[in-house]
């Protein structure tokens, strides 16, 4: 579990995090880069950003399947401008919900 409550979290794993890892940020912000791991065929996230924000970003060639909801807040999925079904490597589900704040993937350049 990543939690930041008042403060923030950087993190940059090496190792692929655990299916169903949680993120919450409470009145703070975490920041997830995942761009470095070779991540399995399908993972299990969840994120809740409560008056914060969460930002997680994966590596070229992954999908990203959000579900939850967003009060006063927004979830969104930022990916390349190029490519295609035969680029997807790997599928990540995020349950992301988000009440007065964000939670936002990206896929790396």
């Amino acid at each position: 579990m990543n939690l930041a409550l008042f403060g923030g979290v950087n993190d940059t794993p090496l190792s692929v995090p655990e299916d169903g890892e949680q993120l919450i940020a409470m009145f703070g912000g975490v920041d997830l880069d995942l761009s470095r791991v070779h991540l399995p065929e399908t993972l299990h996230l969840s994120a809740l950003a409560f008056m914060g924000g969460i930002k997680i970003v994966v590596p070229r060639g992954t999908d990203v399947v959000l579900k939850g909801f967003a009060l006063i807040g927004g979830r969104k999925f930022r990916r390349r401008s190029e490519w295609s079904p035969e680029d997807i490597r790997s599928v990540i589900y995020l349950n992301a919900v988000a009440v007065m704040g964000g939670v936002e993937v990206i896929e790396a350049d």
